[in-house]
């Protein structure tokens, strides 16, 4: 009887083996594992739209609820695994990952090897960061219209010098958003600006806190998460912590555009990954950033165009390259320019003495001593017959004739606002730039003179502003001419004129 009872139970026992692999085999598949849970579920009375933190929304939740850890003043802060704050929103960030675009510049997104995302104790499991470029470019990634940014975060705080030798940064508003502290600074990019302070760079927040101390002798903006960073004269890469997660080996270093950077060693450029290794040998003697796939390089003044592959389409010889915008770019053939397609095709026959890239579907070209217009297919648009002439921006471009007068034309080559000044700017803002009796003054698109020229320099308005000088005073204006802020002098001496 003993042995009889010790058979049966060896029996049960390998049945349930069996049946507990076979459990664990169907539970693998997706649509198994999909059922088990709804009938769990069924059986215990969960409801089906709860996840395990008892709100809304599944995975969605969860996602948004890793990335929020506090809030100040109605702001809530999103940060990478060692709580930097690299961004503020106004919104909820729950109903701004509901409801945003999937647009992946908005904020920080974590992904693990199976795609899904965690939280342990309340700290974030392996965050993968995407890149905010800008405080307005990431609100406007979302489809919240009754929402809005406090105004002081609108547009980034702009780099200006307020004291001798002293930089700080003001508002769109002219309003100084953070006091001169700094020998120097630039501008945002990411969310974090480089500035100097006591001879070394860091990096502070659009509140002017410190994000990452000053350590570096160098350092530059931040791209696809990274910067470049000089530490014992050689460049590295850092993260928004300050960590340098690429070892400071390189005598000049580049952002990194679309996974990679290039860089310079032993005299030679190649192209590091992320991770510091490097994807493309350093061979050349030159090399560009890459756009849509392709990037400019030249080895032995041989000038190509080489892939995220390595594979360059080198041309002939006395030839070379601009970078591509709207997939085209220029390229020199012997004496004569002509245009090649990514894939390193000529697709517009070298013809012209002169070629620029493409801005708003039409190129500026020049044929003996007249410039014209041609489209991606290399027909004029606008036959040559001006002396000088500028890219299309805004819809509109300045042109020239023989007499020296500059106007604007539009994209049929007609004179929109008729020639009358002796230099033209393009349109930036709504407003171009113009000299008049060797002053700068400002124009709108109907020509009429909405800023008088009384200004010795200017410069473009951008984010609504724009830096003039008049005598030894330089300052900021809006577009309407006020004075928004007064800034030294000599600030004006590296102005575009």
């Amino acid at each position: 009887m003993d042995l009889l009872y010790s058979n049966t139970l060896v029996l049960i026992i390998v049945a349930l083996a069996v049946l507990f692999a076979i459990v664990m085999v169907l539970a693998a598949s997706d649509v198994v594992r999909t059922a088990l849970k709804t009938l769990i579920r069924g059986i215990f009375g969960l409801d089906g739209k709860q996840d395990r933190h008892g709100g809304q929304g599944g995975d969605s939740y969860r996602s948004c609820h890793s990335h929020q850890t506090k809030k100040h003043d109605n702001s809530t802060h999103y940060v990478d695994m060692s709580k930097k704050i690299v961004q503020f929103m106004g919104a909820s960030p729950c109903v701004a990952n509901a409801e945003a675009s999937t647009d992946s510049t908005y904020a920080t997104k974590q992904e693990t090897a199976d795609g899904d995302n965690d939280v342990i104790d309340g700290e974030i499991v392996e965050p993968h960061i995407v890149p905010v470029k800008t405080l307005q470019d990431a609100w406007s990634s979302l489809s919240r219209p009754s929402a809005s940014l406090p105004p002081a975060y609108e547009r980034p705080p702009i780099p200006v010098e307020l004291d001798e030798e002293r930089y700080g940064f003001i508002r769109n508003d002219g309003q100084v958003a953070i006091a001169p502290l700094f020998e120097y600074a630039e501008g945002f990019s990411e969310g974090l600006a480089p500035v100097v302070s006591g001879g070394r760079y860091g990096y502070i927040d659009v509140e002017g806190d410190w994000s990452i101390r000053p350590a570096f002798e160098d350092a530059g903006p931040f791209s696809e998460g990274l910067a470049a960073a000089m530490l014992d004269k050689k460049y590295g890469y850092i993260d928004y912590t300050g960590q340098m997660v690429v070892t400071a080996r390189f005598e000049e270093a580049g952002r990194f555009s679309q996974g990679v950077a290039a860089v310079r060693t032993g005299g030679k450029y190649g192209y590091i990954d992320r991770k510091g290794r490097f994807a493309i040998d350093p061979v050349y003697d030159y090399a560009g950033i890459f756009v849509d796939g392709k990037a400019p390089v030249m080895r032995d003044m041989e000038c190509g165009y080489i892939s995220l592959m390595g594979e360059v389409d080198f041309m002939p010889p006395r030839s070379c390259g601009g970078d591509f915008a709207q997939a085209l770019a220029p390229v020199r053939f012997g004496g004569k320019y002509g245009y090649i397609l990514l894939n390193g095709k000529v697709v517009i026959k070298a013809q012209f003495d002169e070629a620029y890239h493409f801005s708003e579907g039409l190129a500026r070209v020049r044929v003996d001593q007249k410039w014209g217009y041609i489209d991606m297919y290399g027909a004029f648009v606008v036959k040559p017959t001006f002396a000088l002439a500028g890219d299309f921006s805004e819809d509109l471009a300045p042109a020239c004739m023989d007499d020296g007068k500059w106007g604007f034309i539009n994209s049929k080559g007609r004179f929109s606002i008729k020639p009358q000044w002796p230099w033209a700017g393009r349109f930036s803002g709504g407003l171009a730039r113009i000299r008049k009796e060797a002053r700068y003054g400002y124009v709108n698109p109907l020509g009429e003179l909405v800023i008088p020229a009384t200004y010795d320099a200017a410069e473009d308005f951008r984010n609504d502003l724009a830096l003039v000088r008049h005598g030894v005073d330089s300052f900021y204006i809006d577009m309407e001419n006020t004075l928004i802020c007064k800034i030294p002098g000599k600030l004006m001496d590296k102005m575009e004129r």
